[in-house]
């Protein structure tokens, strides 16, 4: 999961080499575990955080709010797995109750079938009170940070 001020290379990579804030989670069951260690081709840096949030929504317990709000953060990027779960879940609290305008690279996130995928595509684009507005769904390499 990454998240940073975007206007649109791959979105770690780019990211990180602006400086934007770049948090990682994981299943908070994984804590302390093998499975709850960040990949390394991922490359995170010391001081990226890793937040274990109990649940499917990433904003569940507030510590991923708590990094956002005080960089006053309009826009994040959303990455991971899987997008019928923990990309449905957060993407849709990021939206709907934070205001935050969501991208979403169709090529950062996966599921295991086609069906979820899509249909997870499709959650976003009817979602009420203008938050389907809030979305926009992208390829990695079109991503830029400021």
């Amino acid at each position: 999961m990454f998240s940073a001020d975007a206007s649109g290379g791959k979105a770690s990579g780019e990211g990180q080499a602006s400086s934007v804030p770049i948090i990682y989670s994981v299943s908070g069951r994984y804590k302390g575990k093998p499975a709850g260690e960040i990949a390394s081709p991922l490359k995170r840096r010391e001081g990226e955080p890793v937040i274990f949030p109990k649940g499917f929504d990433k904003f569940a317990g507030g510590k991923f709010q708590g990094f956002l709000k005080p960089k006053g953060i309009k826009n994040v990027v959303i990455v991971g797995s899987s997008t019928n779960m923990a990309v449905l879940y957060t993407a849709t609290t990021a939206a709907r109750n934070h205001r935050y305008n969501v991208i979403i690279p169709m090529d950062g996130v996966n599921t295991r079938t086609q069906y979820a995928q899509e249909y997870t595509f499709h959650h976003f684009t009817v979602l009420r009170g203008g938050a389907n507005k809030r979305f926009k769904f992208t390829k990695q390499s079109m991503i830029t940070f400021k």
